[in-house]
């Protein structure tokens, strides 16, 4: 059930009543159902692993983990409102992830700022971090799907691969794609959450080709792609080595006037 607001609180009360915890992979074992865990989105595998302040990579929290889990096992988290289960804690104060994984009144060796305690059990989850990673389109490569995989004997668009990402910025989709017979048309193109965005290719020949698009994006958003025939034939479309290519940057706080660190 959700958790009340709490009157005099500086917040939108829509942020205060609502806890929407939603069911994820984890990574790694987080115990989290006696004391919550500030998590982050390891993209590379698509699992919940616990932030750590020490770590590059583990920067981007998206809310605490509020149940137990293994690597690969089903992990209830808690992305907005107010998250119960904490001890001691200073109310007013912002907290912050530790270079231990623990949350703390100060910063780590990066600035995770994860809310602020409305009481000495509660945290008002607040995601306006001392920092910004951006995500720019790059050929470095972070996810791919490389098995083949053959489109049906259609004359519509139908989809054959799908990445989802939990981030927001830009990214270069690439593929590598054929028929499987000469002489015989198929169309491939990159859709996002079932949208088509992507310019449509063509193929008449047997032979591998490559081909690379830059997107804007969203965290949550399906990256996918999509095949067809050009008429209805015998052949069929084939995919491989759908990837997904970025680069990370953390900005700091302008105010900071700390130099931006290249997360690469």
């Amino acid at each position: 059930m959700p958790n009340p607001y709490v009157s005099g609180a500086q917040i939108l009360a829509e942020d205060g009543n609502q806890s929407l915890p939603i069911t994820l992979t984890a990574g790694e074992t987080i115990d989290g159902a006696t004391l919550p865990v500030p998590v982050y989105m390891d993209i590379a595998d698509e699992e919940v692993k616990a932030c750590d302040a020490d770590d590059l990579d583990a920067l981007e929290f998206i809310g605490f983990a509020v149940s137990n889990s293994t690597d690969g096992n089903d992990i209830t988290v808690q992305t907005k409102g107010l998250v119960n289960g904490f001890t001691g804690l200073t109310i007013g104060s912002k907290y912050y992830v530790q270079n231990d994984k623990t949350i703390d009144t100060i910063e780590g060796n990066n600035s995770i700022f994860i809310g602020k305690a409305l009481s000495t059990t509660q945290i008002l989850i607040l995601k306006r971090p001392d920092y910004k990673i951006t995500y720019a389109a790059s050929n470095v490569l972070h996810h791919s799907a490389d098995a083949i995989a053959s489109g049906a004997h259609s004359i519509t668009y139908v989809k054959v691969k799908e990445i989802q990402i939990f981030f927001g910025g830009e990214i270069r989709v690439g593929y590598t794609y054929k028929t499987n017979i000469n002489g015989e048309e198929m169309k491939f193109k990159v859709y996002i959450n079932g949208v088509a965005v992507g310019t449509e290719q063509s193929d008449y020949i047997e032979d591998w080709t490559t081909f690379t698009e830059d997107f804007d994006v969203e965290s949550g958003d399906l990256i996918q792609v999509y095949t067809r025939q050009a008429s209805i034939t015998g052949g069929s479309a084939q995919v491989k080595e759908f990837r997904i290519y970025y680069d990370k940057d953390v900005l700091p706080d302008p105010e900071s006037g700390q130099a931006t660190v290249n997360l690469d």
